[in-house]
């Protein structure tokens, strides 16, 4: 089997991805909303999606090999990935719902990970 480009997966609507790419039933995805309370107007308000599992992510990325993991352009989101994910498993396991957001402005100021 062919693996798929990364390109078939780019998307202008997230929820089209949902939609189409599941496994099993269920879904494999997960989206983190921004944060905009108390800040300038002036940010990002669309919400970044991660993956559950980061080696479907490589895979789909083509990544077969520790080697292009770590020369890789988007070894960072998949580490951004597993670490939100992480976080929210930690909240699970306490029995909370976890309050994670990410906050983003205009110019490229980023905090990739915000707990309320």
């Amino acid at each position: 089997m062919e693996k798929p480009k990364i390109k078939e997966f780019a998307l202008k609507d997230p929820e089209d991805f949902f939609e189409s790419h599941t496994l099993a039933g269920r879904v494999d995805i997960f989206t983190l909303k921004p944060y905009y309370k108390n800040f300038s107007k002036r940010l990002i308000k669309s919400p970044k999606i991660y993956f559950y599992d980061t080696g479907l992510a490589s895979y789909i990325l083509g990544i077969e090999s520790k080697k292009q993991l770590l020369t890789h352009y988007l070894r960072g989101g998949l580490f951004e990935s597993l670490i939100i994910f992480e976080v929210q498993k930690h909240f699970y396991n306490l029995g909370k719902i976890p309050r994670i957001y990410f906050w983003r402005d205009k110019i490229g100021h980023e905090i990739d990970c915000l707990v309320e």
